[in-house]
């Protein structure tokens, strides 16, 4: 008699954050799939379970390192890397090489991504796009509340210059409160007790969710917001599209997330806004980071995703045909690869 074959998904049981709500939603997809599905929890110390036919790692890239890669070479089966974006792993991967003699590319027999930047630089054969997995079933709609949610604002030692918008939504966020009287909900996951920076608390913010809450009482607060906006460069965002899975329109820019945010549909599920731009010496385009004119284009794509006709229901319909599990099932094949 056959052995069942299994996938392992190596990430977290405990569905509190990035990683264990990305376990979540792989293991629902792929587990309604038909396969047969086990989680090996990055804090647990069991022994890996015999008779695999592939493994997936799903923990954040730069916490791989020579013990991953010695805990990932007696395992059978296929072992994939399901990571962010391909520039992000690029780096990570020369990082690796450089400091910590660890070749992704030999501990991995492929890798795939979330997003499909730069794909014109990926590997063929070994590199392939699966794109971003939420569970529908999990991320509901709710009529929308009193409030905004504001991502994270991140310290300046992690995110700066063109790539934050701290000092814009200093002055944006305060002129969307007063003007159409909504409160503001926020996370700070850094309190600095750990050594490193803590996470900016802003004044203009009126409400903090516990940085380590269940996924369900996140998604419960996402789905009653009445624009996500984002804060930072992202190498993902995967509550971005949480957000628009609950039919909430996301306010964003493209020097903060990437192509497959989009993917929904720019203009009826994302609203986005830009720093201004101006023709360097030789012809090429040069990024300004005028703050004024990058508060009112904020403030001006809110009021665009609050305007008569964005409609939740449309939100969250293109983004289940694009991000949900039965969508991520069939576009990465995953039955055929893996059963």
């Amino acid at each position: 008699m056959q052995t069942a074959k299994r996938i392992m998904l190596i990430g977290k049981s405990n569905v509190k954050d990035y990683v264990g709500a990305r376990t979540q939603y792989l293991f629902n997809a792929l587990t309604e799939a038909g396969l047969n599905v086990l989680v090996y929890d990055i804090d647990s110390s069991e022994d890996i379970p015999p008779n695999l036919s592939a493994s997936i790692f799903l923990n954040w890239l730069q916490l791989f390192d020579e013990g991953w890669a010695r805990f990932l070479k007696p395992i059978s089966g296929r072992k994939i890397l399901y990571t962010e974006n391909w520039y992000w792993y690029d780096e990570q991967r020369a990082k690796f090489l450089r400091d910590e003699n660890v070749d992704l590319e030999e501990a991995f027999h492929a890798v795939t991504f979330s997003t499909n930047e730069n794909n014109r630089w990926w590997p063929r054969g070994r590199c392939d796009f699966w794109g971003v997995c939420v569970d529908e079933d999990m991320a509901f709609p709710k009529k929308p509340g009193d409030y905004i949610y504001v991502d994270e604002v991140w310290p300046k030692e992690w995110s700066e210059g063109i790539y934050t918008a701290r000092e814009v939504l200093d002055q944006a966020i305060p002129i969307i409160k007063d003007k159409h009287g909504v409160k503001v909900v926020s996370q700070a996951s850094k309190d600095g007790s750990e050594g490193g920076p803590a996470s900016p608390r802003a004044e203009w913010i009126d409400e903090w969710i516990d940085p380590y809450s269940e996924l369900n009482d996140m998604l419960g607060v996402l789905g009653g917001a009445r624009v996500y906006i984002t804060s930072h460069e992202e190498t993902l965002g995967l509550m971005q599209f949480e957000a628009m899975m609950c039919g909430v329109p996301v306010v964003t820019s493209k020097t903060f997330s990437k192509n497959e945010v989009y993917e929904g549909g720019e203009g009826l599920s994302v609203f986005s806004w830009e720093w201004d731009r101006k023709k360097d010496e030789e012809g090429g385009e040069e990024i300004v980071k005028n703050v004024s004119e990058a508060s009112k284009k904020l403030v001006a794509a809110f009021e665009r995703s609050q305007a008569e006709g964005v409609n939740r229901e449309e939100i969250r319909k293109q983004a289940v045909a694009r991000f949900g599990k039965k969508a991520f099932v069939t576009r990465t094949n995953l039955t055929s690869l893996l059963s």
